[in-house]
């Protein structure tokens, strides 16, 4: 096993989730260096998974917005001192 770290850009659209084949595998999501970027972080063992394309889809989501029925939440960060939170809803 090891941790290995993608991202998310926050704009309002959805992107593949480089590296991420099922959502439980998603640990932490954070914004590490800028607020309009989401890194996440994720579980791939290495004996079981190849190197694939994803199938999972991310996007980032404010306080507030509307996600759409077809995704699911699968984690939330507080960034600005508090003044925006970011949640990630993933979708296959």
């Amino acid at each position: 096993m090891r941790i290995l770290k993608t991202q998310l850009p926050v704009d309002n659209d959805w992107h593949e989730l480089e590296g991420v084949h099922f959502p439980g595998q998603i640990k932490h999501i954070a914004c590490q260096f800028d607020v309009s970027i989401v890194q996440v972080w994720f579980e791939e063992d290495t004996n079981e998974y190849v190197r694939t394309p994803s199938n999972i889809k991310g996007r980032i989501y404010g306080t507030g917005q509307p996600i759409e029925d077809i995704a699911s939440w699968a984690g939330t960060t507080v960034v600005a001192d508090g003044e925006l939170v970011w949640h990630l809803a993933v979708k296959v």
